[in-house]
């Protein structure tokens, strides 16, 4: 009892296991939306996939058989249902061995809106496989190219590119597919690699092919912990174009994991 004002005083004692309760209330729900969020979104991409790619098992991609003597399946994709989906798809990435299987966006004008926003726009993970606006067209044409997503806990987006950490599995698992709708792009995975989180695009300036063939003398040269590089490096060179497929690492988040493969034509 407050003698001065005659009222009874509340301990904090008291009302600290409330406290504590009202956090954990907020803290599960903040959870629970988040959960319901990223099933919601892996829903979505399944649909959409499910909708607007059809492959055709009995048959094989005749203009990838050309390209990479491996006989994958021919698909047929809705490019106006994906369009009508999200304008900013431009393109299918696809990583034979992987569960990389997912439109491709890019948002002018926002580099990174993708990092933290779905397919259906709404924002949150897991985020969509994204290119940077002010750095890439989205064509493909540049020397280098760079394609971003999570590496998400369930396995999406691209946690499976982590697969190439296995040296095996790198050897037997080498290509990287891009369908566009006038043209499919196939590339031979010549690296996979643990890098630093610095932007790739704006430290090394790959537009001037002399700088360009110096960055890729540097990956050539590249002996961190589970590197791995073809041992024939001699049809990567700066004629050639290449495409990086950049994810986190969860245990190391000043770093990045790297898959690169050049253009086969």
């Amino acid at each position: 009892m407050d003698k001065q004002t005659g009222k009874k005083r509340v301990s904090f004692k008291r009302i600290l296991p409330f406290l504590f309760l009202g956090a954990a209330i907020v803290l599960a729900a903040v959870a629970g939306w988040q959960f319901y969020q990223k099933n919601r979104a892996k829903g979505q991409e399944e649909a959409v996939k499910k909708e607007t790619v059809k492959e055709t098992s009995e048959d094989y991609d005749e203009e990838l058989y050309e390209k990479t003597g491996q006989k994958f399946p021919k698909r047929d994709i809705d490019w106006e249902a994906l369009k009508a989906q999200n304008e900013d798809v431009y393109a299918w990435i696809w990583v034979p061995g992987t569960d990389v299987d997912y439109p491709v966006l890019q948002k002018e004008g926002s580099d990174d809106y993708y990092l933290e926003h779905n397919l259906d726009k709404s924002s949150g993970y897991p985020g969509c496989i994204y290119s940077q606006s002010s750095y890439n067209p989205p064509d493909f044409s540049d020397n280098h190219t760079v394609l971003y997503g999570h590496d998400m806990k369930d396995g999406s987006m691209f946690a499976t590119l982590h697969r190439f950490e296995d040296e095996a599995f790198f050897e037997q698992n080498r290509y990287i597919i891009c369908y566009m709708p006038e043209e499919t792009y196939a590339y031979e995975i010549f690296a996979a690699y643990t890098f630093t989180d610095a932007h790739l695009l704006a430290t090394y300036d790959c537009t001037d092919r002399s700088n360009f063939g110096n960055y890729l003398g540097m990956v050539k040269n590249i002996n961190t912990q589970n590197a791995h590089l073809i041992d024939d490096l001699s049809g990567v060179d700066a004629t050639k174009r290449i495409l990086t497929l950049s994810t986190c690492i969860s245990y190391a988040p000043s770093n990045r994991w790297l898959v690169q493969g050049v253009e086969l034509q």
